[in-house]
């Protein structure tokens, strides 16, 4: 699996119109390949992971082939045909990836030249060392090129000091007891209708699009599928239409007319041909 490669395809695809089924084909590429991009993962394995047919798995390569996002070869292992090879157009995902990444770096530092009025600022970032120098994240979270973070960063983990803690308290717990919170698996929250292998794409595919499965959402989504005829199904669907939530097919109710007439509740009336109508002509 080549964190890199995966990371350039939801950048570069993303702004070059590759949506759908394409793009979940070149994710799991991605996925199965080397940083060269080299992957040979069969057609069959593709079709099942995200829910789609081998034909349509096979005019979807064809097309991202004829678009010059990768290159395919058959293999063939004595007299039987073996998966494809695939090549994944590093060159073109990188370039691509890379200008975006340009792109949404200069928004950021436009936006990192407004400063905070010094009511909202706490007393510890007064500070005379903090007063002349300024933090300019990178779009990768690591200075000097294109590195996808492997774990996606926690915006809701905030360094300045809260003044709701009572510094009597232990530090260690303090400590232990932030810990404890953030130790929540989504592997231990699958529904009891979803298999191991897709509930685990399900959890890979939300940290793709930098969306990781909290408790509150598995609770909420194992509701919605445990009402489903087949969770799987609608996951792998979700997946690879690129869909960050779970939509589950409507229940069909069927209810049946009330018989407004009495006293016929014991007779059996079926179906019967006309009188006119014999051996399949009028009489």
């Amino acid at each position: 699996m080549s964190n890199k490669l995966t990371g350039y395809v939801w950048d570069a695809c993303a702004v070059s119109g590759v949506k759908g089924t394409k793009l979940m084909i070149m994710v799991r590429l991605a996925d199965y390949s080397s940083d060269e991009g080299v992957a040979y993962p069969s057609v069959e394995t593709i079709s099942r992971q995200i829910g789609a047919g081998i034909s349509t798995i096979r005019n979807a390569c064809n097309e991202l082939e004829r678009d010059g996002w990768l290159v395919k070869k058959q293999r063939r292992n004595g007299n039987r045909n073996a998966s494809n090879l695939y090549f994944l157009n590093v060159d073109k995902l990188e370039k691509i990836a890379l200008e975006e990444n340009a792109k949404l770096r200069k928004q950021r530092e436009k936006l990192s030249n407004f400063h905070r009025p010094d009511s909202d600022r706490s007393d510890s970032d007064r500070t005379e060392n903090s007063k002349n120098v300024r933090f300019d994240p990178p779009e990768s979270g690591v200075q000097g090129g294109f590195h996808p973070p492997e774990s996606g960063g926690d915006p809701q983990v905030n360094s300045k000091h809260d003044p709701q803690v009572n510094s009597k308290h232990d530090p260690q717990e303090l400590l232990e007891g932030k810990k404890s919170k953030n130790k929540f698996d989504p592997k231990l929250a699958k529904p009891s209708n979803v298999s191991d292998e897709v509930w685990q794409d399900w959890i890979n595919f939300r940290k793709e699009i930098k969306k990781p499965l909290t408790e509150t959402m598995c609770k909420q989504q194992a509701k919605k599928l445990s009402l489903c005829t087949d969770a799987n199904a609608v996951i792998c669907n979700s997946i690879a239409n690129g869909w960050q939530g779970l939509f589950p097919e409507r229940p069909v109710v069927h209810t049946q007319k009330v018989n407004s007439h009495t006293g016929f509740s014991e007779k059996d009336y079926q179906s019967q041909d006309p009188h006119w109508f014999v051996g399949g002509g009028n009489v």
